[in-house]
């Protein structure tokens, strides 16, 4: 007798039992030709003897190797509590009897993993622990700790038994016999012939009787039958019907995951549990019996559509086990006898359940009908490529008990039957249906390291939503089946949304900065360089414009271009046209001529307001120029106080042009009242005041740049205006912030990283308060790279399309506890969120979608595009204030079970590099406009430094010397340098899927430009040359570049390029300009350069310059 240590180890809930008193016994549900039965996904058992390891079996075996934790997955713990006097002894015995009447029971591997050893009398033996002298509490602990040591301590598969047994004593009356086999010797359907055998042997034993059982089915005939018959003609017929069912490929199942997926596979696990009621149950077996349907077939079909809704996949493989024992017409086998069923799903969201059903049913019959062939050789056939991160071809399976007869024991009762506790599995998901004759247990094992508890109980929920729907009215579309309960669905439209918050009264964005001018009048409103305004001179200078603006007849929502270099000026042309009424139209003299002229074409501006020296080279025919110099009599003679007012808050503030899909790029109109809605939010919770300074780096042209300018103007604060190009170079961004004690500091995730390489930067921690990212994805590394170089800095990470007004989410990144992956937090004041599907309904937390943005930051919609706002802005489906709308964003994401969202990417092409939103469209239009070209496509790509890139793949009709040099010129005439792709990859022809998509996943990876290949590369000669190349290979990532390679061929682009010369610096001590690189981009040109500086004393360049011009976009 052995007596247990007491008191808990760890807090562990007790496995579930498959029914409440009264005598049990599992068995398993079945289709017509076999049984599915639980199962892991590469089983079969072990023996001492000479008998050949069946595929299944091996599968397991090699499995196992992978380590202890494998091995723990296939371990099958139960336990049975009796109720009554029961004989520890007679238990003994008739344990005993059932593994020496069962040769699977008494094998071990060999170390081959070849052959199953069956041994003799395997003398099992059955440890008494005996609590009975524990209070309830301690006994309750003590159990838990017993099973979960049974069901984590792993077997040697080279001895046998690979099953064993404990008897716990609770009390005279009551005992838990537990009961460990490791798969490889039994599965599903021999668990219940052993429990029959045991129950028989028992109750004859305490008689003194020998158990009457059926004759034990011979299991080395079925070892023999199923490792025989390869070269049979059905295991062929097997074989090419389930090589067809492959013929294009395996489709990866990609259930949503909590964390991101290991390198290896991981074995740890757990379970949850929902029950389905009585009447359910009952529902849902009648509405499948309706159409000839099992329940099998029924909960199959139910969860089929759980699962594509949960992946947005309508192909996949779900896993069905098949029980082999009425394969030799003998249901009294033991041992691993299960094969796996690889069953294809494909499913037509649009089909109603009962088509579905039928569907489901159809191929289920089919796969039974051919299931001869293992699912190792199957695995073999198809070469499915072995991903160590998952288990091949199947990740996620499917099955059905059935509590059978009861259990008869003689002299005492059998309480229940329990699965003890699960913490290894071999799948991602698995769901077990028990049907117990009254009510459904739902059971879901799932990868504890790919998933959490709450996700589980969420999808057992959104399958009990489905079931519900199923059983009350059958004839629903696939896609209209609900997932969530009323109460899921009001956290999603309503909790999370709850952002109402009232606004100060005041809209305008102009009026805003005006109020600020009167408190702050002598306060420093800008600088740029050596020059300066107050806000009182700001006024003043702006409200000039605006007077000339208005004789010119600028009122509310008349678009003005504004062309301006980086100035001063730039400030008060958009203050003036704002104070006229109008919306300023920012137009980047650095920008393409034809893209230039296409902008002011569609803005039909009666005027232009602009400088001088620029007049001249505005293209096309601009109509009246209105200019900004400081003398210049446009503006010099107005009055300085402000003009009538012509604007609304509905009136348009500004247009920003974003990149189209047509070709055409399209102007986003925004209005005062989104503007300010967005200010005001952020002067709530991030608040500026007289002491902080803002470093304007964004080019004027993109709405981030909207905040840098206005949000300290409305607050007192200064605006620190860079240089032109400073935003490209870490070693001025940080002398210009410790110099005008720059307090907040706005980039996009590509710059803060460049930023944080810059040792300059680590000393910006006292001025540096607040540093906002957005535009791009943040990472956790970048995160926590950040805190350690600024600890006392706070970082935020920022979402929003132009659409939705610069951010629409917000959130704080944590100084610890730092996520793996950073959300985009929660919608910001009066902004509403919604995550939905196709067809515009709400999805599930943790279930990718399309983003929807809703609220007071909406712009009004795009410039001249009437259809294309039609298109994106639609009539809010959840908010039912007059005039609701929402912008469909295209961009995936998910609901966090915080209420936070993850961006996922974007559901359409449109990608964003940098932080600049590109539609790849444009570009390839460009590029088939070409005489030669007869295909293009363009992708974002990460490089090997997980830099992302444009990549451009095109099928010419001739691949003539410079059609590369043709292509990248032709972009840049009508499309700023960003959109530029940086590789151009040749193809004799674009791959396509099987149904003649193109295939994006099937595009090579950009290698050697064609220019470079043909130019042997020059080894360095000199010094300065070593210096460069080390420098060039670094940044690159490129081992073999010659002295004369250029550095954009070789795929470097403007960030990168400001890598390089922020080292270049630091190597040489000597202040290189960036331009020299654009200028002399090769090692042989910039080692000259170097050469030549270290002769001539060349100040370096000042902190902001006037005009300088070195305008490299980002």
């Amino acid at each position: 007798m052995v007596h247990s240590r007491s008191g808990a180890r760890r807090e562990i809930s007790p496995g579930r039992r498959a029914g409440r008193n009264r005598e049990l016994n599992l068995v398993h549900d079945h289709a017509p030709l076999t049984v599915p039965v639980d199962f892991d996904p590469f089983a079969e058992a072990p023996a001492r003897g000479e008998l050949p390891l069946t595929d299944p079996q091996k599968e397991i075996w090699a499995a196992a190797q992978m380590g202890s934790d494998a091995s723990r997955a296939y371990n099958l713990c139960h336990g049975l509590v009796l109720r009554g006097r029961l004989s520890p002894e007679s238990m003994q015995n008739a344990l005993r009897q059932v593994v020496d009447r069962h040769a699977a029971l008494r094998v071990a591997i060999d170390a081959s993993g070849e052959r199953q050893l069956v041994g003799a009398a395997a003398g099992i033996a059955l440890p008494l622990i005996d609590l009975s002298h524990l209070s309830p509490g301690e006994r309750t602990a003590e159990i838990r700790r017993i099973y979960e040591e049974e069901a984590a301590a792993p077997f040697d598969l080279g001895r046998a038994p690979l099953v064993r047994a404990r008897l716990i004593r609770e009390t005279d009356e009551r005992h838990r016999l537990i009961i460990t086999k490791h798969h490889i010797v039994c599965d599903g359907w021999s668990w219940g012939v052993m429990l029959k055998d045991l129950s028989r042997a028992y109750a004859a034993d305490r008689q003194g009787l020998r158990p009457q059982l059926p004759p034990a089915a011979p299991y080395a005939d079925y070892v023999d039958r199923v490792t025989s018959g390869h070269a049979d003609a059905p295991a062929r017929r097997d074989e090419e019907y389930w090589a067809r069912q492959y013929t294009d490929g395996v489709p990866v199942l990609d259930l949503p995951l909590e964390r991101p997926r290991p390198a290896f596979k991981t074995y740890s696990g757990a379970c949850r549990e929902l029950v389905l009621d009585e009447a359910l149950a009952r529902s849902i077996k009648s509405a499948g019996a309706r159409h000839g349907c099992t329940l099998f077939v029924t909960m199959l079909a139910a969860l089929q559509a759980l699962i594509a809704r949960l992946s947005n996949q309508d192909d996949f493989v779900l896993g069905i086990p098949m029980a082999g024992q009425p394969l030799l017409d003998n249901p009294h086998l033991v041992g691993h006898c299960v094969n796996m069923i690889p069953l294809r799903c494909t499913l037509d969201p649009a089909a109603r359940f009962p088509d579905h059903l039928r569907v489901v049913r159809q191929r289920f019959l089919e796969a039974q009908s051919h299931q001869e062939l293992t699912f190792g050789r199957l695995v073999r056939r198809l070469n499915v490529p072995r991903d160590p991160s998952r288990t091949p071809l199947v990740t996620a399976t499917f099955n059905i008990d059935r509590v059978g007869a009861a259990l008869d024991f003689g002299d005492i009762a059998l309480e229940a039957i329990e699965n003890g506790p699960k913490r290894y599995v071999n799948f991602e998901f698995t769901v077990n249906v028990l049907d117990n004759g009254r009510d459904l247990v739902l059971i879901g094992e799932y990868n504890s390291d790919l998933h959490d508890a709450e996700t589980i109980d969420r999808w057992l929920g959104h399958y009990r939503c489905i079931l519900e729907a199923v059983a009350a009215d059958p004839d629903q579309r696939i896609d209209e089946l609900p997932l969530l309960t009323d109460a899921e669905r009001r956290v999603l439209v309503e909790a999370w949304n709850s952002t109402a918050i009232a606004m100060p009264g005041e809209r305008l964005l102009h009026r805003l900065f005006q109020a600020q001018a009167a408190r702050t009048p002598d306060a420093v409103a800008v600088l740029y360089g050596e020059k300066r305004l107050s806000y009182a001179e700001l006024e003043a200078r702006a409200n000039r414009v605006a007077h000339a603006l208005q004789a010119c007849g600028v009122g509310a929502d008349t678009v003005v271009p504004l062309c301006v270099e980086r100035s001063l000026d730039m400030v008060i042309g958009m203050l003036g046209i704002l104070k006229a009424g109008g919306a300023y139209l920012p137009v980047d003299p650095e920008l393409p001529q034809q893209r230039i002229a296409y902008m002011l074409e569609e803005a039909r501006a009666p005027i232009v307001l602009t400088q001088s020296h620029l007049a001249e080279r505005l293209p096309g025919q601009p109509g009246r120029t209105l200019l900004l110099d400081a003398e210049a009599p446009d503006t010099g003679s107005q009055p300085t106080v402000p003009p009538p007012e012509r604007a609304t808050a509905d009136s348009i503030a500004y247009v920003i042009y974003t990149s189209g899909s047509t070709g055409r790029p399209k102007g986003v109109l925004v209005p005062h009242a989104a503007i300010s809605n967005h200010m005001h939010w952020m002067q709530r919770v991030y608040p500026l005041g007289p002491s902080d300074a803002v470093l304007q780096k964004t080019g004027y042209g993109f709405d981030a740049s909207v905040w840098e300018f206005f949000a300290p103007l409305m607050a007192g604060a200064r605006i620190v205006m860079a240089r032109s190009g400073g935003q490209l170079d870490p070693a001025y961004l940080a002398e210009a912030i410790l110099a005008h004690g720059v307090t907040r500091l706005q980039l996009v995730p590509s710059q803060l990283r460049l930023l944080l390489e810059e040792p300059a930067f680590w000393c910006c921690a006292p001025p540096l308060k607040h540093v906002f990212c957005g535009g791009e994805p943040l990472t956790a590394e970048l995160c926590t790279e950040f805190y350690r170089r600024l600890p006392h800095a706070a970082l935020h990470n920022l979402y929003g399309p132009t659409e939705a007004t610069i951010d629409a989410t917000a959130w704080d990144c944590p100084r610890e506890g730092v996520p793996s992956v950073i959300p985009i937090g929660r919608p910001i004041d009066n902004v509403r969120a919604y995550i939905v599907d196709t067809r515009l309904q709400p999805v599930p937390i943790g279930v990718a979608g399309e983003l929807l943005i809703g609220g007071a930051g909406l712009a009004r919609g795009y410039l001249e595009r009437p259809e294309l706002t039609a298109e994106k802005f639609l009539d809010d489906p959840y908010y039912h204030e007059r005039g609701a709308r929402v912008y469909r964003t295209g961009d995936l994401a998910r609901w966090r079970a915080d209420g936070t969202i993850e961006f996922l990417g974007r559901s359409d092409e449109q990608v964003k590099i940098r932080g600049y939103r590109i539609e790849p469209g444009e570009i390839e239009a460009a590029m088939r406009a070409h005489p030669d070209i007869r295909h293009a496509v363009v992708i974002a790509r990460e490089d090997t430094s997980g830099e992302r890139r444009l990549v451009a793949y095109y099928v010419a009709e001739n691949q003539t010397p410079g059609l590369v040099d043709q292509l990248r010129s032709r972009i840049r005439i009508t499309m700023p340098e960003y959109m530029v792709p940086t590789w151009f990859v040749p193809l004799a022809a674009l791959p396509l899927t099987h149904n003649g998509k193109l295939d994006r996943t099937a595009l090579p990876p950009p290698g050697i430009p064609e220019a470079v290949a043909q130019q042997p590369p020059v080894a360095p000669r000199t010094a300065p040359e070593v210096m460069v190349a080390k420098l060039f290979r670094e940044v690159l990532r490129r081992d073999e570049i010659g002295i004369h390679h250029n550095f954009f061929d070789l795929g470097g682009d403007s960030l990168m390029a400001a890598r390089l010369m922020a080292r270049l610096r630091a190597a040489s001590g000597m202040d290189v300009p960036l331009r020299v690189l654009f200028e002399r981009p090769t090692i042989a040109g910039l080692a000259e350069a170097l050469d030549a500086l270290a002769w001539v004393a060349e100040p370096g360049p000042p902190l902001s310059g006037g005009t300088e011009r070195e305008r490299i976009e980002l």
